[in-house]
């Protein structure tokens, strides 16, 4: 028999239907009962626009479930071409990141790093191969986020870019990611909307003040959080949707911050700003390959 997802997460079934529930959430059971009409949405909800096809966010309530709830749904797009209808309704059969961001999420209650837990996840199935995956979260109602240091330019399609932060809210930040990184958990998209501000925190924010949402976006570090070349290429890809909203004196702050023991600010400073200006960080996968390969025999 194989080993429960994790001691907190009920795993649940319908027909046509596979979820996940946090056992520990204070309205578990009210969820359970309604999770046909959750899975259903957007019976009830109220959708919040979204540019991608594959994806939608609806928010909204549910009787006798307190406050307001986060629904993130994605699914296999009907319009796209039959090739890439079937990887995709693949990729949705092997992987499930909203399960992952669950256990994840247990993670990081251990360490008291705080984030918006996800309460339910779920697939939804024709046949064989899943065609829907869902994910509801509680909203978490917060002054500010931390994307009220952004300066929005005039024109939309202009270069938006932090504020000059205070060099030690800066560092906070970098050690707030540095500490997600030690516990071998990487946020693939920590924009600024992204990071709310804890409520009554320090005025500027320090490290205790950042709570992460969008915790699907968590992904494992795939290798131990060390000072490995390929350790520090994941981390910096992690940062790379950032790295455009940090003037050179924000970001010699955060790399202050962000380096591990060891590692060298002025080095991760010099990595960013490569990243930044290079238009496809991405190798292909022959080199990931062969990044893996030189880390594990360079030893």
């Amino acid at each position: 028999m194989p080993p429960p997802v994790h001691p907190r997460i009920r795993p649940l079934r319908l027909p046509g239907l596979r979820a996940w529930l946090d056992a520990s959430s204070p309205f578990a059971a009210a969820i359970e009962s309604r999770l046909p009409e959750i899975a259903a949405i957007p019976s009830t909800f109220t959708p919040i626009p979204t540019r991608n096809r594959m994806n939608k966010v609806w928010e909204g309530h549910l009787d006798g479930i307190p406050g307001p709830l986060i629904i993130k749904q994605g699914w296999v797009n009907p319009v796209y071409p039959l090739d890439r209808r079937i990887a995709r309704r693949v990729n949705l059969a092997l992987h499930n990141r909203f399960l992952q961001s669950m256990k994840l999420s247990f993670r990081l209650d251990a360490i008291g790093f705080a984030s918006v837990r996800p309460v339910l996840c779920w697939k939804k199935y024709t046949g064989l191969f899943p065609t829907e995956i869902g994910i509801l979260y509680p909203k978490i109602e917060a002054p500010s986020s931390f994307s009220r240091y952004l300066v929005i330019p005039n024109d939309p399609t202009g270069p938006w870019r932090f504020a000059t932060l205070p060099p030690e809210t800066a560092r906070a930040w970098g050690r707030h990611t540095r500490r997600l990184n030690a516990a071998g958990i990487l946020h693939t998209d920590p924009a600024p909307w992204n990071i709310l501000l804890r409520p009554g925190g320090a005025n500027p924010p320090q490290e205790a003040d950042f709570i992460y949402i969008d915790t699907d976006a968590f992904r494992p570090l795939p290798v131990r959080p060390s000072t490995s070349p390929l350790a520090r290429y994941h981390r910096a890809l992690a940062m790379d949707r950032v790295l455009q909203f940090l003037s050179p004196d924000d970001l010699s702050a955060f790399c202050d911050g962000f380096a591990f023991p060891g590692e060298s600010p002025s080095a991760w400073h010099r990595l960013f700003d490569w990243l930044r200006g290079h238009p496809n960080p991405h190798p292909p996968a022959k080199l990931r390959l062969f990044l893996r390969a030189l880390v594990r025999f360079g030893k």
